[in-house]
């Protein structure tokens, strides 16, 4: 077939249009390049990023602990678990039976037969009568790893972990009146190797609680122990027991500084914490025809704030 000039310049015209439209439609390069103007700032100084390069998205991870991008899949965190409470006691007139356990092999058994085959562990560092008239007061950070594996090291993630509060008061003659009780608050945390924590739990999420005897008072958002009977004598052997629980907790997140609808050259946040952040840039640019993410990081040297005279 012999082609004509005219259906020659036809076809490169075509081809041309082809590969202008191809690029019209490819999805954007999304790596860029990060620079601050400082190496150093002060604790309470905005810090400006500023990008070279144009991506549809960009998300920020300050590097600061709950925000670091390289735990931003990291649902678990290994170290030390915590779990602390608050509490008030009415009625100070002698020293109650009461005491707080840790089991990892209760059934979950709604009787007292099932709570008496599991395996718990007292928590002995903790000064209940300092509550006695005085509400709200904390039981301190119990830590609780040794009873949870016997395994060297952190606690397995995957253990599945109850707390209880056990109230067995014995009431006679010696005295009068009825004593209570009142768990206000609890949470449960994990303290990373580097001392940064996590929380894992708190009352709100451990609610769904188990009651022996079912008597026993869980609403209006605290626990309520007392006396079973008002009569001299009587005997209270209650036991409130946390749902299992394990050390899961929230990945890391990041910020949304960037969107396909926007067009920015930089972004400004404040740290309020001396230290050394990795501040990374997370970037992408995603179309239907394809696309790819990058990411750029830069690292923040954030100094003490100055004595203000």
């Amino acid at each position: 077939m012999i082609l004509t000039m005219k259906k020659i310049t036809a076809i490169f015209a075509v081809s041309a249009l082809a590969a202008v439209s191809c690029a019209k439609y490819e999805a954007p390069d999304p790596s860029i390049t990060v620079t601050t103007d400082k190496t150093e700032y002060r604790a309470g100084d905005p810090v400006t990023f500023t990008f070279e390069g144009d991506p549809d998205n960009i998300v920020f991870y300050s590097g600061e602990y709950g925000h670091k991008y390289a735990d931003k899949n990291n649902y678990t965190r290994a170290g030390i678990l915590y779990f602390e409470f608050t509490h008030f006691m009415r009625n100070n007139t002698y020293s109650p039976s009461i005491e707080v356990l840790v089991s990892t092999d209760y059934n979950g058994g709604k009787d007292l037969e099932s709570i008496n085959a599991a395996t718990w562990h007292k928590l002995e560092d903790i000064d209940y009568e300092a509550a006695f008239g005085h509400d709200n007061t904390s039981s301190g950070l119990q830590n609780i790893n040794e009873f949870l594996t016997e395994k060297t090291g952190s606690v397995d993630p995957k253990d599945n972990i109850n707390i209880a509060f056990h109230y067995f008061d014995y009431q006679d003659e010696t005295r009068a009146g009825q004593f209570q009780w009142i768990v206000r608050t609890a949470s449960v945390d994990v303290e990373s190797p580097s001392g940064e924590m996590s929380h894992v739990a708190d009352f709100s999420t451990l609610s769904n609680w188990t009651k022996v005897p079912n008597a026993v008072d869980t609403n209006q958002g605290r626990i309520l122990f007392s006396d079973l009977e008002n009569a001299v004598p009587s005997q209270s052997d209650s036991w409130v027991i946390s749902p299992a629980f394990s050390i899961n907790v929230p990945a890391d997140t990041g910020v949304p500084v960037k969107g396909i609808d926007t067009d920015i050259s930089s972004y400004t946040y404040t740290y309020t914490e001396p230290g050394t952040y990795t501040a990374v840039f997370e970037t992408s640019s995603i179309w239907y025809t394809g696309g790819s993410t990058s990411t750029a990081s830069v690292t923040v040297t954030v100094l003490p704030a100055e004595d203000i005279e």
